[in-house]
């Protein structure tokens, strides 16, 4: 690219989706493509001479700036990306995402800045973020382990207080190992939990019950439950808790029990009364 540009470099940057700049050191905009003014409905030559750190919004200024600076004055071939929010023509702040570098020339006269428009990303970032403040809220309220995942298993996104204490192993572990929790679950169960994550990861939702709590034994029963969270048809993220089902166990084998020990002495019964029943129809 050559400075200044001509009608060949200037009608390739005019069908560029992305805006592209054109800024000397101190972010006067010596260029701008005709990008601008589909993404912020401002025609190239308004910006022209303006400068862009004074444009953006005043909550942003100062980081992009110092970014910028230490960009330029690097000694390597230093590349950076950083978001701003840039004013539209009707007044709105539009969210960008730029990516500058120091590699320039001097024909060029400045620095080449690219970016694009990333709205929509930040809103469904910042809806992310408090749909997960609002979890870490709740679980916090509550005995149950909640937990969320990557859709492949790989990325643990969030995990309750409570899972410690259930599952026996420490938070700390399961951040530096994702799938860390199978190695609390026992032996013979594994296969059972395995299958269950493979379901979620295909977009089905799931009830499990296995035991868990290697510290313990093993004693610790866990009913969870699953579910895949499917954005345009495909499994983003994985949701779930868990819970301590570990004393409704206890008093199902209790009942058990007592159930297989009536139905013997019923039956011993059965046999006496039985038994006497014959010893009499003989005697007649």
């Amino acid at each position: 690219m050559r400075w200044p540009l001509d009608s060949s470099d200037q009608s390739l940057l005019a069908y560029t989706q992305d805006k592209v700049t054109l800024v000397d050191e101190s972010g006067e905009f010596r260029y701008v493509n005709e990008a601008a003014e589909r993404i912020l409905g401002h025609a190239p030559e308004t910006l022209v001479g303006k400068n862009a750190f004074e444009l953006m919004h005043p909550d942003d200024r100062e980081a992009c700036r110092e970014c910028f600076d230490q960009v330029i004055t690097s000694e390597e071939p230093t590349t950076e990306t950083t978001r701003y929010r840039f004013p539209a023509a009707d007044d709105s702040w539009v969210w960008m995402e730029c990516r500058f570098s120091n590699v320039t020339d001097d024909d060029l006269g400045g620095y080449v800045v690219s970016s694009r428009d990333v709205s929509e990303k930040v809103r469904a970032e910042e809806k992310r973020d408090t749909a997960e403040s609002r979890l870490q809220e709740i679980a916090t309220t509550i005995s149950d382990p909640v937990w969320m995942y990557s859709a492949d298993w790989t990325e643990l996104l969030f995990i309750s207080p409570a899972y410690e204490e259930i599952y026996g192993q420490s938070i700390e572990t399961l951040r530096e190992d994702p799938l860390a929790f199978l190695d609390t679950v026992h032996p013979d169960d594994v296969p059972c939990v395995e299958d269950a994550m493979e379901r979620m990861a295909e977009g089905e939702s799931v009830n499990v019950e296995y035991r868990v709590n290697a510290k313990a034994d093993y004693d610790t029963y866990v009913w969870v439950q699953g579910e895949p969270i499917v954005e345009d048809g495909e499994v983003h993220r994985i949701v779930g808790f868990a819970r301590d089902i570990t004393d409704r166990h206890r008093r199902e084998r209790q009942l058990a029990v007592m159930d297989n020990l009536l139905r013997h002495n019923l039956r011993n019964d059965l046999s006496v009364i039985l038994g006497k029943a014959d010893q009499i129809a003989q005697s007649d």
